[in-house]
């Protein structure tokens, strides 16, 4: 853990920690299993970096990568997000969000999600 995550850190009766951002919660519960392709997915494309909310669109196959990432969050996955500053096509100032995985994210990928192979789910 780094210092900043261990001063926010809380052991909790169970075992589990619960980290406390700015504005979220995130419980590091006993290993849950991650089932679903949508969700292997993202994480194995986040184990490369940290990616934009559309390619992560894009990898795990569906327009919608905030709620696959609310799931893994609930499953206790911290997926820190940056908002990124930018001008869009209109010369208008817009943010997005860049998604990560945190070490202790990358700890629990390799306890729980089951190796990905031939993807045809």
């Amino acid at each position: 853990m780094t210092p900043e995550t261990n001063k926010a850190a809380t052991v909790l009766a169970h075992g589990a920690a619960q980290f406390r951002s700015s504005s979220t919660v995130v419980s590091a519960s006993p290993a849950i299993p991650v089932n679903g392709p949508r969700m292997r997915r993202l994480l194995q494309r986040l184990l490369s970096g940290p990616c934009d909310r559309e390619a992560l669109d894009r990898a795990i196959g569906s327009s919608n990568s905030p709620d696959v990432i609310s799931r893994l969050r609930a499953k206790g996955f911290a997926l820190p997000c940056e908002s990124i500053k930018g001008i869009d096509r209109d010369g208008l100032a817009i943010r997005w969000g860049r998604y990560s995985l945190t070490a202790a994210d990358r700890e629990r990928i390799a306890r729980v999600v089951p190796p990905l192979g031939g993807d045809h789910e």
